[in-house]
């Protein structure tokens, strides 16, 4: 005689089964959640690198610009510096080896596109053996080197 099942036995089979799959669906479920979180944090990730490397090089860029800036307006100072201390000992010597016929009158000359340097040209009379008298030449001061000395040394 085969073995009595219980009147209930296949609901209780339909019931456990029925667990099974609503655990199996509540995992489904949270892994899916945590796939979602994962996936927005890794994005996350990626994304600020790419913003802290884009604000990094932008940094970098500005601060480039910014040095290129100061380095012309260190350079552009010392020029104009150079200029107007070559140019003051030029008239000196000028004015000592009395060749200086009126004062220094100041010219602009264009240095840089937006930026110019003051530069002095100095009007001389130029006295020496074999010279027609009180010839009147104009020498830049910068010049003075390959104007003056050779006049000098005769």
């Amino acid at each position: 005689m085969p073995g009595k099942m219980r009147p209930d036995f296949l609901i209780q089979k339909r019931i456990q089964k029925d667990n099974k799959f609503a655990v199996a669906e509540d995992y489904a479920s949270k892994m899916a959640a945590i796939s979602q979180v994962t996936h927005w944090f890794e994005g996350k990730q990626k994304f600020d690198f790419a913003e802290t490397e884009k604000r990094s090089s932008e940094f970098i860029k500005q601060e480039m610009n910014s040095c290129n800036e100061e380095l012309k307006i260190r350079r552009r100072t010392r020029l104009r510096n150079l200029y107007e201390a070559e140019a003051g000992s030029r008239e000196f010597l000028f004015q000592f080896f009395g060749l200086s016929s009126c004062p220094v009158r100041k010219t602009e000359v264009q240095v840089h596109r937006r930026h110019s340097v003051e530069f002095s040209w100095v009007p001389v009379v130029l006295k020496f053996p074999g010279a027609q008298t009180g010839l009147l030449e104009t020498v830049a001061t910068r010049h003075l080197h390959s104007a003056l000395y050779p006049v000098l040394l005769m």
